[in-house]
């Protein structure tokens, strides 16, 4: 009885912090940081989808979701701007608020993971 009871908890606890994978939309590529990012483009707007993995120590869904947030709002920009249009940059604030994000961090490795999508209308 104690040994299936201290095998269930390694389990609960080696899986707690996974967050789920990125729900991409369009194909998926990498920046120069290997981030993975996604786009979906309509007429009046461009849906970005992002990953963002940092190491960290103590643990900061903040930082976290500022770095998955700069990296949509790049790939945003760089996209309207080939398409000659424009886009206007989000805060991490309206990320939790309007958009989608679900972050973990990997207890053994710290390992923060966060998978975030938002879509930008073009100006």
């Amino acid at each position: 009885m104690m040994k299936k009871l201290l095998l269930s908890l390694v389990a609960v606890v080696s899986f707690s912090g996974c967050s789920t994978s990125t729900p991409h939309t369009g194909t998926i590529s990498e920046n120069s940081n290997g981030d993975e990012y996604s786009i979906e483009l309509s007429d009046n707007s461009i849906q970005v989808t992002a990953q963002f993995t940092e190491y960290q120590f103590i643990r900061d869904s903040e930082s976290g979701f500022i770095g998955c947030t700069d990296i949509m709002n790049t790939i945003a920009n760089e996209e309207a701007t080939k398409l000659d249009k424009s886009i206007n940059p989000i805060s991490w604030e309206t990320m939790k608020k309007d958009g989608y994000i679900d972050h973990g961090r990997d207890i053994l490795t710290a390992i923060m993971n966060v998978n975030c999508r938002y879509t930008y209308k073009f100006n």
